[in-house]
């Protein structure tokens, strides 16, 4: 009873210390004031109200940091039975790297988890190879009669579903042992037993007929970070003009090769997914020999090749076709929830939850339509941007619009000078300092023996935390390198999270123009569906984040988006407090609204799941998650199936000796599974 009372008692304060902390003005502002004077450059891209913000929430952050340490079992449910973990490093003298030393080689008995700690694997060996012969080595030991075992590749794990090796198989990572060891946590560092030089290759390449793109050639363990830093700073030989990435997921330290595998994509009604982009890919095949797939020689090959979830092989390395470096005009807002993304024409106000009603501050049916009728039209501008995504955290009265085009191209020159001379690289460090310290406080909902507060502290706790991250978000209008502006979140990959997303067709209305309408429907359904299990329960199984992007279509044979000339892609988030069996039942009751569905014939719409996010043990209105994804791509597996073949065929090897190397449980019962 006395725990319970003093788990009570800190909740209460903790909510309203933050709630003080709101309003509290730091002392000896002139003095940062004189700083921000000194370093006027730095200042036009860091606003000093956002800084004394910060800085506020740090002593939020160390009060509940300290208090929490003082009553370290306050919110433990049970004891902490971690086990020690035996990792043993195991030369192998059969498998050797180029350099002629051994492939790293580390036998565990222990078991691995995903980022999004919903899935565990025991693999028997984990690989760090170094070297493309060192990979191949690996792929001809593993597929010798004695040991017939699978493979497959993982870097920072940031999934959800089971794509790892099955139990008792191999991991290979590119990225290092301290990887494999964190769970992709901030403890994890750079070592000795990472890739080699050959799998970090960055290079411009010639190959493009366009004048105004360039191929990049880049490794296996290349991450979005390093081509970030290398598209800033390196001019390539043939014109001496610098590149970008035109379009990205926002995370910085995820490796291409994995992104690419798994279909990822940015946003931006005109852009595809990052696939789309490969122009070649060298890979390790079934027989432990390299094999190349050129888009240019085999388009229809690649269609497969560039989004095949590690079926392929190992990739060492991914040719991608870049644009020339462009200035995103970033001016990001935070907007009245109602006014950034305006609720459906017809919504009615009587079916929005009271609660919902009261925190829009919305009292009549006419204010609602009036919001409608003066902010469509603002919405529907910001869908056809260059770059459009929108971030509700949960109970917050604001939404975040992250939504931009680019400069005009006259302009690259100067803007490549102040971005040089102007501060731009302190800029880039602060942005990273400043994403800390907010992943930071979100990382204190990963803690081991952390839980939710109990209803009713749980709606205050949910406001309060949300109501400091969102101060974390700028509202500073820059002028940023692309490669910089795809990358708003530096260090994401320290806020683990629980995820869903879902992609959905944006049908097209009888003048040709897109049907934003179901954006906003989809937007509004999942609040009122949030507020409406707050009311009935006083839980918030979802309580971070919905965010939602506008993007294009693909032509990739697997990707969500393929067939769709736009696509609504919006997801869910929430912190890891939420035990995953609460957070499935509001998460499904999400997902059965969104894919219900229909397009102006009343037929159900194309919708399907992203890849990389939960889909794995959902219910999809009363299916698995399984059959719900062999469903949704009846049409493309067959077809996946048979490029993949082709693709073996043309390395000397067949299909069967793909999926016996490279595939796993998951991928059997997807790909190779009779099609219902």
């Amino acid at each position: 009873m006395m725990q319970e009372l003093c788990s009570v008692t800190l909740n209460v304060v903790i909510c309203m210390l933050s709630r003080f902390l709101r309003t509290f003005s730091l002392t000896k502002s002139s003095k940062l004031q004189g700083i921000a004077m000194k370093h006027s450059n730095v200042s036009a891209y860091l606003s000093l109200s956002q800084l004394k913000y910060r800085l506020n929430t740090c002593l939020f952050l160390s009060v509940f940091i300290f208090s929490n340490n003082l009553q370290p079992d306050l919110y433990a449910t049970t004891a902490d039975s971690t086990t020690s973990v035996d990792v043993i490093y195991q030369p192998l003298v059969e498998i050797m790297e180029r350099t002629g030393e051994f492939v790293k080689c580390y036998l565990r008995n222990d078991s691995l988890t995903n980022w999004g700690e919903n899935i565990n694997f025991s693999p028997k060996y984990v690989f760090v190879p170094k070297t493309k012969e060192g990979i191949c080595n690996v792929v001809k030991w593993a597929s010798s009669e004695e040991q017939n075992l699978k493979i497959r590749v993982s870097g920072y794990r940031h999934t959800w579903n089971p794509v790892y090796p099955d139990n008792g198989q191999i991991l290979i990572s590119l990225l290092g042992i301290s990887y494999v060891d964190s769970n992709a946590s901030s403890s994890a560092v750079d070592d000795e037993t990472g890739a080699g030089k050959e799998l970090k290759e960055i290079a411009y390449v010639p190959g493009s007929t366009e004048s105004n793109k360039i191929f990049c050639k880049v490794g296996g363990a290349v991450t979005n970070d390093e081509l970030r830093a290398f598209c800033d700073a390196t001019q390539d030989p043939f014109y001496n003009s610098y590149w970008t990435i035109p379009y990205n997921v926002i995370l910085v330290e995820n490796t291409l090769s994995g992104t690419v595998s798994s279909i990822c994509h940015g946003s931006g009604h005109t852009n595809k997914t990052l696939s789309d982009l490969v122009e070649e890919i060298e890979f390790v095949n079934a027989n432990g020999e390299l094999q190349i797939i050129n888009k240019a020689a085999q388009p229809e090959l690649m269609s497969a090749a560039a989004g095949s979830f590690g079926l392929l092989g190992i990739i060492t390395s991914i040719t991608l076709k870049l644009d020339k470096m462009s200035y995103a005009l970033t001016d990001p807002q935070l907007v009245s929830l109602a006014k950034a993304v305006p609720p459906p024409i017809g919504a009615r106000l009587e079916q929005m939850p009271k609660k919902l009603q009261q925190d829009l501050k919305i009292s009549d049916q006419e204010t609602l339509d009036s919001i409608i009728s003066q902010n469509n039209e603002q919405f529907f501008a910001h869908c056809q941007n260059y770059y459009a995504e929108w971030f509700w955290f949960i109970l917050t009265d604001k939404c975040w619009i992250n939504s931009w085009d680019l400069d005009d191209p006259k302009n690259d020159t100067k803007n490549r000078h102040h971005w040089v001379y102007g501060g731009g690289e302190i800029y880039s460090k602060l942005q990273t300092w400043i994403q800390i310290g907010m992943n930071s406080f979100v990382e204190l909902f990963n803690r081991k023996g952390f839980k939710m507060p109990d209803p009713p502290y749980q709606e205050t706790f949910v406001r309060t935390s949300n109501d400091i991250i969102t101060g974390f978000l700028s509202t500073t209008h820059r002028t940023l390198p692309l490669s910089e502006a795809l990358h708003f979140q530096h260090g994401i990959r320290h806020i683990r999270v629980r995820d869903i997303e879902i992609e959905i067709p944006i049908s097209l209305k009888e003048d040709g123009q897109p049907d934003w309408n179901i954006c906003q429907k989809a937007w509004w359904d999942a609040i009122c569906m949030i507020y409406g299990h707050l009311e009935e329960t006083g839980a918030l199984p979802v309580n971070l984040t919905l965010e939602m992007r506008i993007m294009g279509g693909s032509d990739i044979t697997m990707a969500a988006q393929y067939g769709n000339q736009y696509t609504c892609s919006i997801e869910v988030l929430s912190n890891m407090l939420v035990p995953h069996e609460e957070w499935k039942v509001l998460a499904e009751k999400i997902i059965g609204c969104w894919i219900s569905y229909k397009d102006f014939e009343d037929n159900p719409l194309p919708i399907r799941t992203h890849w990389a996010k939960e889909w794995y043990g959902l219910q999809f209105n009363g299916v698995d998650g399984e059959t719900f994804v062999r469903n949704s791509y009846s049409e493309a597996i067959p077809k996946f199936r048979q490029q993949l073949g082709d693709i073996a065929a043309a390395g000397g090897y067949t299909l069967d000796d793909m999926q016996t190397r490279f595939s796993n449980s998951l991928w059997d019962n997807i790909f190779f599974h009779p099609v219902e």
